[in-house]
């Protein structure tokens, strides 16, 4: 799973500088997230509080040469990415559908150590949800095989 920093062209929500997007993508599967992340919020300081709470904080932060905002970003995209599938439910939406990225902003936030809400889009974390794309495997996709005993 990797967090990058999209260059698309769509228009940013706000002109802060202090807010970026990113997408945290499964390497092996089309499992995407986006973020936008409030920096002003999310600091490294509070990054390596988040990471910190969690076991194997070290690993994270190596993977992220010891970025631990970017360790919490892509750990929130892990963190999405399993609620959405837990869902049952194919997640797709586009960052027009705010509603859609508020809820699973909330879902996300409302799970232990990130914080939950304060009256702000980012919550007390500074991520929200702004688009997804999380499918579940279809029949179509799978494969059966006979196998012996062991």
């Amino acid at each position: 799973m990797q967090a990058t920093q999209p260059n698309s062209g769509t228009a940013k929500a706000t002109t802060d500088g202090n807010i970026k997007r990113y997408r945290v993508a499964d390497d092996f599967r089309d499992y995407s997230v986006m973020f936008e992340v409030d920096h002003n919020i999310l600091t490294p300081e509070l990054g390596l509080q988040i990471n910190q709470f969690w076991t194997n904080h070290e690993s994270r932060a190596d993977e992220e040469d010891d970025d631990h905002v970017r360790a919490v970003i892509r750990m929130a995209g892990e963190l999405c990415i399993g609620l959405m599938l837990e869902s049952g439910w194919d997640v797709d939406f586009a960052i027009s559908q705010l509603n859609q990225g508020k809820n699973w902003s909330e879902k996300f936030r409302d799970q232990e150590g990130w914080g939950a809400e304060d009256g702000s889009p980012y919550g007390r974390c500074g991520i929200r949800v702004i688009a997804a794309t999380v499918e579940r495997p279809g029949f179509d996709s799978l494969s059966l095989e006979e196998v012996a005993d062991v």
